[in-house]
């Protein structure tokens, strides 16, 4: 019998990082179905894919029209091959509200008996809740929506704002687990996730509403400080910027959330630096033309003749 898991969580709340350590603290048999908004993945260069079976579905939310028939699909392939756990992450704007009509059709396609789903585990950015929850209504669907929350990020602020964030969680989902956490770090036994039934909504996810994704190529190696300037000037055009760059002769994983940029070090096989996906910043708007206008004139001022911008 496969156990199914649904992970959620806003962008940059610390989907992949938790499912990687996930990933090494299991001896199951494992398979990943990693969900992407854009049409190039990020996520997937971090996640550590030995000895896993692994599917992925770019360009839509997986709870959208224009990937729902290929989500289910992939769930079928998955729970067929004969696994012990199965995990799938949602994008960061994925609304997973209808995600017990997904279990419905995927039951009749395989039988009742060759999986359970055991619930959904949603991911809190501690730092930047509240001012989502204000934003997005998929950060108060992933919670309406799931079993256990996991506020993350603990470490970067204090017990008053931890409490008003349980406070807010709790008014939106009565019923829901919650467990502070910092680094994506937790084992299942002390989230003590349990499954209860949760009624379906239609999704807010559609075709029409799904973000514009912009990616920058770099041709010539940037400077950090470069890079940096870039960044600090998306402000809030852009829900996340992030990629793997060549700078100053050394490799970098860079991350833009909100108002936070991270740019630290990271070790590039010899064998994959001429892979897509590095190279290159994928960019996901959220404010259509006018990020991609503000995108051209900044990326024009601060990388000026060391990129190329695909839409």
């Amino acid at each position: 019998m496969t156990k199914v898991y649904l992970i959620t969580g806003f962008l940059g709340a610390g989907k992949t990082t938790f499912l990687n350590h996930r990933l090494n603290q299991t001896q199951a048999k494992v398979g990943v179905l990693m969900n992407e908004f854009g049409k190039i993945s990020m996520d997937t260069i971090t996640v550590k894919k030995n000895d896993i079976d692994f599917l992925e579905l770019k360009n839509g939310s997986i709870f959208c029209a224009c990937l729902k028939d290929k989500f289910i699909e992939g769930l079928e392939t998955l729970v067929k091959t004969d696994l012990d756990e199965i995990y799938i992450e949602g994008s960061g704007l994925a609304d997973p509200s209808d995600m017990g009509k997904v279990v419905k059709v995927l039951t009749k396609l395989v039988g009742e008996d060759q999986f359970t789903f055991e619930g959904t585990v949603c991911l809190v950015d501690g730092l930047y809740f509240e001012l989502e929850l204000e934003k997005m209504v998929s950060v108060e669907r992933q919670i309406a929506h799931c079993h256990h929350v996991l506020v993350n990020k603990v470490d970067l602020i204090n017990e008053d704002k931890l409490k008003i964030i349980v406070e807010k969680i709790k008014a939106i989902n009565p019923k829901v687990g919650i467990t502070p956490i910092s680094f994506g770090e937790v084992t299942f036994d002390e989230m003590d996730l349990t499954y209860y039934p949760i009624a379906d909504e239609e999704t807010t996810n559609t075709v029409d509403n799904k973000p514009k994704n912009i990616v920058i190529k770099f041709k010539v190696q940037p400077a950090i400080q470069q890079v940096r300037d870039f960044l600090v000037h998306m402000g809030s055009h852009f829900y996340r910027i992030k990629g793997f760059i060549e700078m100053d002769d050394m490799w970098y994983k860079v991350d833009l959330v909100n108002d936070t940029i991270d740019i630290v070090p990271y070790t590039v096989a010899e064998v994959d630096k001429e892979k897509s996906g590095y190279n290159q910043l994928v960019c996901l708007s959220s404010q259509g033309l006018a990020s991609i206008s503000h995108l051209a004139v900044t990326a024009e001022k601060d990388l000026a003749m060391l990129y190329t911008i695909e839409m």
